[in-house]
C-alpha cells in the first residue's frame, strides 16, 4: 500500500533532499545543542580548554625564548647561559608536546562520548516516531542522518578545540610582533590582504569541488547498493558486463571530482607557504634597512624571532581556511540531526496509562476515520463490532483500507476521527505495554532480524524459554525446516532473510506471533506469499488457534474468508456490506460479484486481486 507524501521537509516533514554542504561555519542552535551535550563532561572539557591554552602559551614563547638566547650569546659571550636557555626551551617544547597530547586525547574521549549519547538519542527517538514519518522519508536517507551526518559532527568535534588554539595563537602572535616592533609587524601583516583574498578564491572553488566529490560518491553507493541487493536479477539477465560498464563511468565521474579536489588542496599549501616567504623577505629588508639607520633598534635575535613568528602566524592560518570547510559541513549536518530530534511522535503513550491485564468482552469501532494526509481520508465512519473469540474478515479490492483499519488497532496510526476500544477503554488509554501483549500482528511482507531463529521468534516475548519457541514453530509447520538448518534453532539469519524462502519467512514471522501467546491475533493476507501446498499444510493448526482467539483476517483466499464468523466487505474506506459467507451471497452484491470472480479463476481459490 502505498502511503501519502510529498512536499519539503518544511511544509511536510521530509528531510531535505538537497546533498550540498553550503552554510555558515557557526550555527547558534546546532552549537548550543552540542554544548547541552557536552554539560556531563564539562570537567574534562575545561581540562582540555586549559591544556589547550597552555599549549598556544608555548607556541607563541618558544621563537621569544630563541631570540633571547641569540642576543644574550651575541652581546655577552662569555657569560650568556646559553645552555640554560637551550635547555629551557628544549622544557618548553616538551611542555608543548604533552599539553598538545593532553587536550587532543581528552577532547577524543569526550567527542566520542558525546557522538555515542547523540546516536542512541537518534536511535532512541527513530523508535518513537510515527510511521507518518517512515512514509514521508526514505530510509536511506534517515540512515545517511544517523551515520554520515554524525560522522561530520565527529570531524568538528574533533578538530573544535584545534581550531580554537589555532584562533588564540594566531591572536597572540600578533599581539607579541606588535609588542616587539610595531613596524616590523605592519610589514608582515601586510600580506594578509592577500592571504584572505586567495582564501576566499579557493573556498569558493572548493565548496563546488567537494560537493560535487559528495554527489559523485552518493551516486558510487547508490550503484553498488543496488545492484548487490539485485544480483539474482544482475547474474540470471547476465547483466554484469553491462552493469560494470555504467559503474566505471560513475567511478569515473567519482575520481575526476576527487583529483579536482585534491588539485585544489595541494595547491592551497603552497600558495601560503609562498606569500610568508616574501612576508619573511619583506621583514629582513625592512629589519636590515632599520638596523643600518638604528644599529640599536633591531638585533639578530629579534630578527630571528620574527621570521620564527611569521612562520607561526601562516600556520593556524592556513588550518583555519582548512577547517573552513569542516565546520561549514558540520553546521549543515548539526541542522539536519536536529530536524530529525524536531519530529514529534504522534502515538505518545498517556500519562494515566493504565495495564490492561485480560481481555474479556469486545473490539469497538466507533466513527473511525483515518487519512495519511489531511483532507483526504482513506477509513470513514467505520462503525463494527468484534466479539471475544470471534473470527472476522475484511476483504475488498486493493486500498480499499483494509490493512490501515487493523493498523489502528496496534497503533501504528491513531484515528482523525473517532476512537477504537478494547474492552470499552480507548487504545491511548491502554499502557503500549499491555497493548502489544494483547495483540500480535503477521503481516504480508514477513521481515526477520539479522538474529538467530529463536531470537526472530522470541522478538515480542524476549522472556519466554526453548520450549515455547519450538512449540510455536510446531504449530505452525516451521519446525521441520527450521530443524534441518545447519544450527537448528540457533542458526543466523541473514540480512532481510535472504537464506530463507519467502515461505520459510513468513512461518517464522506466524511463530512469532504465535510464541507470545496473544488474546487478538491479526492476519494482514499473511498467507498471501505461501503457497497452495504451504497454507494447506498449516492451515489446520492456524484454524484451531484461532478458534481460541479473536481473529481479525484480512484474505484474499476463499477458503480463509468462508470459515469465518463474520465478513466485512471494504470499499473506498468504507463497510458496505457485513454479514456471514451465507448471507452475504444471499445480498447479491459485492460479495457475490467476488465469488464469481473466484470461481472463473483456475483454481477456485482466489477471492481478489
Amino acid at each position: 500500500m502505498m502511503f501519502g507524501g510529498g512536499g519539503g521537509w518544511r511544509r511536510h516533514g521530509r528531510l531535505d533532499e538537497e546533498d550540498d554542504i553550503n552554510g555558515n561555519i557557526y550555527d547558534k542552535e546546532v552549537v548550543k545543542t552540542l554544548l547541552n551535550m557536552f554539560k556531563p563532561y564539562w570537567k574534562s572539557g575545561v581540562f582540555s580548554l586549559i591544556a589547550m591554552l597552555l599549549y598556544s602559551g608555548t607556541v607563541i614563547a618558544i621563537p621569544w625564548l630563541v631570540g633571547r638566547a641569540i642576543d644574550n650569546h651575541v652581546n655577552n659571550p662569555q657569560n650568556s647561559n646559553l645552555n640554560s636557555m637551550v635547555l629551557l626551551i628544549i622544557i618548553v617544547a616538551a611542555f608543548q608536546f604533552v599539553t598538545n597530547q593532553m587536550q587532543i586525547r581528552v577532547m577524543a574521549r569526550v567527542s566520542q562520548n558525546v557522538l555515542y549519547s547523540l546516536r542512541v538519542n537518534l536511535f532512541s527517538h527513530l523508535q518513537k516516531l510515527p510511521m507518518s514519518f517512515f512514509n514521508r522519508n526514505q530510509v536511506g536517507r534517515v540512515m545517511s542522518r544517523i551515520q554520515n551526518d554524525v560522522q561530520q559532527l565527529q570531524e568538528f568535534l574533533s578538530i573544535m578545540l584545534i581550531t580554537l588554539g589555532d584562533f588564540v595563537s594566531l591572536v597572540g602572535i600578533m599581539a607579541v610582533m606588535l609588542g616587539m616592533n610595531w613596524k616590523l609587524a605592519l610589514v608582515t601583516f601586510s600580506v594578509l590582504p592577500t592571504v584572505v583574498v586567495l582564501l576566499v578564491f579557493w573556498q569558493k572553488k572548493a565548496r563546488g569541488a567537494f560537493n560535487q566529490t559528495r554527489r559523485t560518491i552518493a551516486g558510487v553507493n547508490a550503484g553498488l547498493e543496488e545492484n548487490i541487493s539485485g544480483i539474482r536479477v544482475v547474474q540470471s539477465l547476465n547483466r554484469g558486463n553491462a552493469n560494470v560498464k555504467k559503474f566505471r563511468q560513475i567511478n569515473s565521474a567519482n575520481l575526476d571530482a576527487n583529483l579536482k579536489a585534491g588539485q585544489l588542496t595541494s595547491a592551497l599549501f603552497p600558495s601560503v607557504e609562498m606569500i610568508s616567504a616574501v612576508s619573511l623577505a619583506l621583514v629582513i629588508l625592512v629589519g636590515g634597512l632599520i638596523a643600518l639607520s638604528d644599529p640599536g633598534q633591531i638585533t639578530a635575535g629579534y630578527l630571528v624571532a620574527f621570521s620564527l613568528y611569521i612562520y607561526r602566524l601562516f600556520e593556524p592560518v592556513r588550518n583555519l581556511a582548512m577547517q573552513y570547510g569542516s565546520l561549514q559541513r558540520a553546521m549543515v549536518a548539526g541542522r539536519r540531526i536536529m530536524e530529525i530530534l524536531a519530529e514529534k511522535p504522534e502515538i505518545i503513550e498517556s500519562v494515566n496509562a493504565f495495564e490492561l491485564n485480560t481481555f474479556d468482552n469486545n473490539i469497538e469501532y466507533k466513527k473511525v476515520s483515518f487519512g495519511y494526509i489531511n483532507n483526504e481520508m482513506v477509513l470513514k465512519d467505520i462503525d463494527l463490532k468484534i466479539q471475544k473469540g470471534q473470527k472476522v474478515a475484511f476483504v475488498g479490492e486493493t486500498g480499499a483500507g483494509k490493512t490501515t483499519l487493523v493498523s489502528l488497532l496496534v497503533r501504528l496510526y491513531d484515528p482523525k476521527k473517532g476512537k477504537i476500544l478494547l474492552d470499552g477503554h480507548d487504545l491511548r488509554e491502554i499502557s503500549f505495554e499491555s497493548l502489544s501483549s494483547c495483540i500480535s500482528m503477521v503481516p504480508q511482507e514477513p521481515f526477520l532480524f539479522s538474529e538467530t531463529v529463536n531470537e526472530n521468534i522470541r522478538y515480542n516475548r524476549l522472556g519466554i524459554n526453548e520450549g515455547k519457541i519450538v512449540e510455536a514453530a510446531k504449530l505452525v509447520g516451521a519446525d521441520q525446516f527450521i530443524s534441518e538448518l545447519p544450527d537448528g534453532y540457533k542458526t543466523k539469519i541473514a540480512e532481510n532473510g535472504r537464506n530463507l524462502s519467502v515461505g520459510q519467512r513468513q512461518l517464522i514471522s506466524f511463530a512469532r506471533a504465535l510464541a507470545s501467546d496473544p488474546k487478538i491475533l491479526i492476519l494482514d493476507e499473511a498467507t498471501a506469499n505461501i503457497d497452495t501446498e504451504s497454507e494447506m499444510l498449516i492451515q489446520d493448526a492456524i484454524d484451531k488457534l484461532l478458534k481460541q482467539r479473536t481473529s481479525l483476517v484480512i484474505a484474499h483466499r476463499l477458503s480463509t474468508v468462508r470459515n469465518s464468523d463474520w465478513i466485512y466487505v471494504m470499499n473506498d474506506g468504507c463497510v458496505i456490506e457485513q454479514g456471514t459467507h451465507e448471507n452475504l451471497l444471499s445480498m447479491k452484491g459485492k460479495y457475490s460479484e467476488m465469488i464469481a470472480y473466484s470461481e472463473r479463476d483456475a483454481k477456485g481459490v482466489i477471492l481478489y486481486n
